[in-house]
């Protein structure tokens, strides 16, 4: 770029902006990157445009992420945390994809999600028949304020409660329950159920 134009650029920049490019530059993280990525938006993810929303370079991104498609994934991954914080109680991938699997989110890509925030110890793997999962209440507290910042609160809620409806006719109707998941399950839902209408501000259809 020419001299001209480079002070220019320098000039019109907030005087923040100046102080950061002179001096220490930022602390990121991955998942600074991924808050950065959920800002500027889907439609608009690039690396320079989050580099730029760090005030960072782009190659200073590459410490963190591997590329443009590690920057998709940890979107995605993103996503589906702050999607899954309305569970109040453990959850499979099965719902967790039925709830949270809108784009960036692959349904087909769920489980092998839950298992890389698990390994990132941003949610719990609980042990038993089927592996379930469950967020600390920290975790939850952030991923509303999450999906309440991205718009996506109500419409998140609204697809939980009717998983968790849906859910709770079929084990109902179920002739032959065993007693003891069956058990787990019935009182999950309804646990979760209680939690939403009383938070609910969206139509269900």
């Amino acid at each position: 770029m020419p001299g001209n134009a480079t002070d220019a650029a320098s000039a019109a920049a907030p005087r923040g902006a100046a102080r950061r490019r002179v001096g220490r530059p930022p602390q990121i993280s991955r998942q600074a990157i991924a808050e950065a990525a959920q800002q500027v938006g889907l439609g608009n993810l690039t690396l320079k445009a989050v580099a730029d929303h760090l005030g960072v370079s782009v190659a200073g991104l590459y410490h963190h992420i591997r590329g443009k498609e590690d920057l998709l994934r940890l979107a995605a991954d993103q996503a589906l945390l702050r999607r899954v914080s309305v569970f109040a109680a453990p959850f499979t991938a099965a719902a967790a994809a039925e709830v949270a699997g809108t784009p960036p989110v692959a349904p087909a890509g769920v489980a092998d999600a839950l298992a890389r925030l698990v390994d990132h110890s941003l949610l719990v793997a609980v042990p038993g028949e089927g592996t379930r999962y469950r967020a600390l209440e920290t975790i939850r507290q952030y991923g509303t304020e999450q999906l309440t910042e991205a718009g996506e609160l109500d419409a998140t809620r609204a697809r939980h409660l009717r998983w968790c409806l849906a859910t709770t006719s079929e084990l109902a109707e179920d002739p032959s329950p065993t007693t003891g998941d069956w058990r787990l399950d019935i009182t999950v839902r309804t646990t979760e159920i209680d939690s939403q209408t009383a938070q609910i501000n969206v139509p269900l259809g």
